[in-house]
């Protein structure tokens, strides 16, 4: 592909020689800084320099960027930043990971602690209702001692 010259006619090109193609959108041949200027009638070939054909490019018109590294580099940070936001959100979504197992073993020791809670209190429960079956059975014990030893007291004193 190439781009026409000024003060030569639209018969004459200016060509890219060896240019690679930097995946720039837009930007064709501007990896090469070797442009030479073709007469499409002659087969004589004037040599201009990369710059030069960006310059002569840009007075007639042409809205592409001329600074190739310029591109380059946009690119290349464009590349960057994606990168760098997939990998923030690879680092985040490890984090939310990480979390939801932090809140899965909270929720967990949560549940452990409160059945261990609730055994605990179903175990005091039981020894409470044991000590008052206790003190009941004590009681009635000792109100019988008592009835026998006032019925004693009674015969005693009817003697």
């Amino acid at each position: 592909m190439g781009y026409h010259v000024e003060d030569h006619g639209t018969d004459v090109l200016l060509v890219g020689e060896g240019g690679e193609d930097d995946g720039v959108v837009g930007v064709d041949d501007e990896d090469s800084d070797d442009f030479y200027a073709v007469d499409s009638d002659s087969e004589t070939d004037e040599e201009l320099s990369g710059d030069l054909a960006m310059y002569l490019r840009k007075l007639e018109g042409d809205d592409t960027p001329i600074n190739v590294p310029k591109a380059f580099t946009d690119k290349q940070q464009r590349r960057q930043s994606v990168t760098a936001a997939a990998a923030h959100m690879k680092t985040m979504k490890s984090e939310w990971k990480n979390m939801a197992k932090e809140v899965k073993k909270k929720n967990e020791v949560k549940a452990v602690t409160s059945a261990a809670n609730a055994a605990l209190r179903a175990e005091q429960v039981r020894v409470r209702s044991q000590k008052n079956r206790d003190k009941k059975d004590r009681d009635r014990e000792l109100e019988e001692v008592g009835a026998k030893l006032k019925k004693q007291q009674k015969v005693l004193m009817v003697r």
